[in-house]
């Protein structure tokens, strides 16, 4: 690759930086809203949340 290409390549990645700090943003927030989901759930009763799973046919879904 020549300086020319390395030096093309690196501003374009260099002008995604602000694209990739939303998503970055955008992904903790969907984290933190499950994390207080899974929160939320701990707190109800077990059985209940666990009818309404087997209702919806959830799997694989553990709290923390």
């Amino acid at each position: 690759m020549s300086e020319l290409e390395e030096i093309e390549q690196l501003v374009d990645l260099a002008q995604t930086e602000q694209q990739a700090l939303r998503e970055l943003g955008a992904s903790m927030n969907r984290l933190r809203l499950a994390q207080h989901a899974k929160a939320r759930l701990e707190e109800l009763d077990g059985e209940t949340v666990r009818s309404v799973y087997a209702q919806r046919g959830a799997t694989g879904v553990r709290c923390a």
